[in-house]
């Protein structure tokens, strides 16, 4: 089951080297609340994904800002890399970020840069390399 987070993430270096790795994962429960603020995360792994929420059920709020994201998978031919990947959201769920995330992706070489990605349904935006997402 998915519980309430009421929690942040704040001011982590992380390094990741493997194939498929995620640096950080979290499913947010109903009435959660969190942070993924003033992180850096370094991967130079193909298939690689740095902040990844599975599911967010609302009532819920995420607020991601400031961060800085590096990914490198060498010669890839596929951009299957993410740097912020939301996968679902259920209920009500808000995104809040004034503050720039800068994600740099390097080596990738395929239809167009997945720094972002999240489901039509949510609600709100973030910063990601100065453009408001989603």
């Amino acid at each position: 089951t998915v519980g309430r987070l009421l929690g942040q993430l704040l001011g982590n270096n992380m390094r990741f080297t493997g194939l498929s790795d995620v640096a950080v994962q979290m499913n947010l429960g109903p009435n959660s609340s969190a942070f993924v603020t003033d992180n850096t995360i370094d991967m130079t792994g193909n298939l690689s994904q740095a902040l990844q929420f599975p599911l967010i059920q609302g009532t819920s709020s995420l607020t991601i800002e400031r961060n800085i994201i590096t990914i490198d998978d060498g010669a890839d031919l596929i951009s299957d890399e993410r740097g912020i990947n939301i996968l679902s959201v259920a209920g009500t769920v808000t995104l809040f970020g004034v503050e720039n995330n800068d994600i740099r992706m390097y080596g990738i070489r395929g239809s167009g840069l997945p720094y972002f990605s999240a489901p039509p349904n949510i609600l709100g935006n973030i910063l990601v390399n100065g453009v408001l997402q989603p």
